[in-house]
């Protein structure tokens, strides 16, 4: 009969057992140092966003380099990475460093943390260095007009005659506010086709990307130059969520109306219609025009914003209708969006027109904007003033008054501060 070596199986038992250990060991230290690891990162990210997002604060303050270096360098410390220690290195681009996508642009600040770990079981069988690297960029946007400086803007890329200065009035534009074609049209960018003379003051100039024509009679003074495309610093959309549904205004008596959502509102001769302060949306249209405002009618209202929703027809004001309207100091819609010095706005997708009219006793105050929209100036006449800033898809402005346009920067809309991660 053959002897079984008992001694030989333990011997294979005590060795499988001892790689058993071994690989069970080995897990269990690659979970803790794996643990600490993803902690460490996860933990280093987070302090690398919130020194990131306090440093955008700080630009939006106005702090120099030296403070804003100082005060980040400070929030990663509180939140445990000090750059004092031979384990941590904080390295804060203020703009960031190439080859990250903001290099170079002083709105954006680059923190970057470098944290080495002492690790519990892996350095048994590592004896290198381990470390994690995190990035964090924000973005800091100073608070300011849609676009700086301009009086009048013709957004549209491409169409011809996005600027138009028409019939037979003066327009002087005061207040140092400057006039813009955005189009790189060719055949005429901007131009004057009627016998307007065209008058920029206060240091302000005229510019067009493309090409611009002088095919009418009138001049422009300064002269017309060619410029770069700007670009438009953007506007969120306007939330009517909350608003009343207000009953449609069709009338030639005098009334006074609250905010809320209108489909449309028709003022004929005889009408004085008093806005309340706030918001007013405009849903739909009467006869193409979510307002008219006729002959011989009176619309007014001060701290009002009239939006025009996507659906919403024409604005339109005829000779002979005073328009007294002055946009809100202080008004925020349920987004919490701020609207202050915006006065009359269409939604990016409204290509319907807004057309501002009125004789001597008119006034408009605040931004007229409307992306998509054609929006004209006529004064009939009579001396005709806006204090506006006027930023449409294209511009147009004539007919037989004089035209004066007054550029405050303080009455305009302006996008509120603010700061947010862009990596």
């Amino acid at each position: 009969m053959m002897k079984i070596n008992r001694n030989h199986e333990h011997g294979q038992i005590t060795v499988l057992m001892v790689f058993a250990i071994i690989a069970l060991f080995g897990s269990a230290a690659l979970a803790i140092d794996g643990g600490m690891l993803y902690f460490q990162r996860r933990a280093a990210q987070s302090t690398a966003d919130n020194a990131a997002m306090t440093g955008a604060l700080a630009i939006i303050k106005g702090y120099n380099a030296f403070q804003i270096d100082t005060i980040v360098h400070e929030r990663t410390s509180v939140n445990g990475f000090d750059n004092s220690s031979d384990d941590v290195e904080v390295q804060v681009y203020w703009p960031p460093q190439a080859p990250n996508l903001y290099a170079g642009n002083a709105d954006f600040i680059q923190v970057i943390i470098t944290s080495r770990i002492p690790l519990a079981f892996t350095q048994i069988v590592y004896q290198g260095p381990v470390e994690v690297t995190v990035e964090a960029v924000a973005h800091a946007s100073e608070n300011a007009e849609i676009a700086p400086g301009n009086a009048i803007f013709g957004t549209n890329p491409h169409a011809c005659w996005t600027l138009d200065f028409y019939g037979t009035a003066d327009f002087e534009i005061s207040g140092g506010g400057s006039v813009h074609s955005n189009s790189d049209c060719s055949c005429g960018s901007g131009g004057n086709t009627g016998s307007i003379d065209v008058t920029v003051e206060d240091g302000g100039i005229v510019t067009s990307v493309g090409c611009w024509d002088s095919a009418g009679s009138g001049s422009v003074d300064p002269a017309p130059i060619t410029t770069s495309p700007q670009t438009l610093n953007q506007v969120p959309l306007l939330n009517c969520s909350g608003l009343p549904n207000q009953d449609p205004v069709d009338t030639n008596n005098e009334e006074t109306i609250q905010p809320g959502v209108y489909e449309y509102m028709k003022l004929t001769s005889g009408a004085i219609v008093t806005m309340e302060p706030g918001l007013y949306c405009m849903s739909g249209s009467q006869a193409g025009k979510a307002i008219s405002v006729n002959s011989g009618s009176i619309l007014q209202g001060d701290g009002v914003t009239i939006y025009f929703m996507e659906s919403a027809g024409d604005f339109k004001a005829q000779g002979g209708a005073t328009i007294i309207l002055t946009a809100p100091t202080d008004l925020q819609d349920e987004s919490g969006n701020q609207w202050a010095g915006m006065l009359l706005y269409a939604h990016p997708n409204n290509s319907n027109e807004i057309t501002v009219t009125g004789g001597g006793s008119s006034w408009y105050e605040g931004t007229i904007y409307g992306l998509g929209s054609l929006c004209q100036v006529e004064g009939n006449g009579d001396v005709f003033a806006l204090g506006s800033q006027i930023i449409c898809d294209s511009v147009g402005a004539g007919g037989n008054g004089l035209l004066t346009l007054i550029y405050d920067s303080g009455r305009n809309y302006h996008i509120p501060a603010s700061v947010e991660l862009s990596q």
